[in-house]
């Protein structure tokens, strides 16, 4: 029954990420967690009622455990294969560190509001029968998911009746191997977990995950060592289970806050966006009036000087066209920057 709340504060989390986010791959682990927590709920209430039964509970016990496991460990492996977000998306950047100088920062923040303002104008302009494609693909997927978990939760109550070929081996080195395709996902998710560097994530959510493999694949392997309900063996790989469980409980409440700190910051760098925006808007205006003021009496100076030179000796003459030449230099910056747009 510890286990049934774990998973299901587990499932429950995935499924309101999956739900704000959008996104398969919490959508994948939260069934996945779901259909587990009402297998171990069964698992739980159907031995309890049992708990008299010795021949019952030796073989009922190891089927809904292989059930659950199994299940869990083909969701987690479709979700990190199939589903996981690409590496750019998961590593959160800070392009403007230690990057002294503000205007390359302005342009980096700048260029992610334009791209995200030519993202939202690409959306807007697809046509709506494929967003109605993609929600039909979206129901597909829920539907089969809700099939699988179907079938998952059918084995226990199939296992109430009837007993597998094989569920437990006393004369074998290994005597539980209907624990070997659930090894086999859950070493599967985690090659593919490592492959695709989903553990470079700044999303601890991801690092709960990963810490819940490992943790599983070990539980796995002790398992299958299990010859008997309740050995040392079988109490270490619930153990184990548990601790899976609960990491990912304590790295999603760290998801959490890490959320939270990320959206505090971006509305800081948002407001220091728009802060920036009115400093150059004043520095552009600033010039402006400054080009401008610079033109009415440059003109004067370089009539004047046209009117002064001949009449001057030529010592003068070289200071004249001193003023004159600094003075169309000031005009010719004035112009550059008067035809510049806007």
């Amino acid at each position: 029954m510890f286990a049934v709340v774990l998973s299901a504060i587990v499932a429950f989390y995935c499924l309101a990420r999956a739900y704000t986010l959008k996104e398969k791959f919490s959508l994948f682990v939260g069934i996945g967690f779901l259909t587990i927590t009402i297998i171990d709920l069964l698992h739980a209430v159907l031995s309890y009622s049992s708990a008299g039964n010795s021949i019952f509970l030796a073989y009922f016990i190891p089927q809904t455990w292989f059930a659950g496991r199994t299940f869990l460990g083909a969701m987690l492996a479709i979700a990190v294969i199939k589903y996981s977000p690409p590496l750019s998306d998961l590593i959160i950047t800070t392009a403007t560190k230690a990057k002294p100088d503000i205007e390359p920062a302005a342009s980096v923040i700048n260029e992610g509001f334009k791209e995200t303002e030519q993202e939202g104008e690409d959306a807007a302009s697809l046509p709506v029968h494929k967003d109605k494609k993609a929600d039909k693909l979206h129901n597909t997927i829920l539907y089969s998911l809700i099939l699988l978990s179907v079938l998952a939760i059918s084995v226990v109550v199939f296992s109430f009746f009837t007993i597998f070929p094989g569920i437990v081996l006393a004369d074998y080195l290994v005597h539980r191997p209907y624990e070997i395709p659930s090894l086999v996902l859950f070493s599967l998710a985690l090659v593919y977990f490592y492959k695709k560097k989903i553990y470079k994530s700044n999303d601890f959510f991801y690092k709960g995950i990963l810490g819940a493999l490992v943790i599983d694949i070990f539980g796995q392997i002790i398992m299958s060592f299990s010859s008997v309900n309740f050995n040392t063996a079988h109490n270490v790989a619930h153990i184990l289970k548990d601790s899976g469980y609960f990491i990912i409980i304590l790295l999603a409440a760290s998801s959490i806050q890490y959320t939270k700190i990320a959206r505090e910051r971006e509305q800081i760098i948002r407001v220091q966006y728009e802060e920036l925006k009115e400093a150059d808007k004043m520095k552009d205006e600033f010039i402006n009036i400054a080009a401008h003021e610079l033109r009415t009496p440059i003109q004067p100076i370089l009539g004047l000087s046209e009117i002064i030179r001949p009449k001057v000796g030529p010592e003068e003459r070289e200071y004249m066209d001193v003023i004159t030449r600094n003075a169309k230099r000031l005009r010719h910056l004035t112009e550059i920057y008067l035809m510049l747009p806007e």
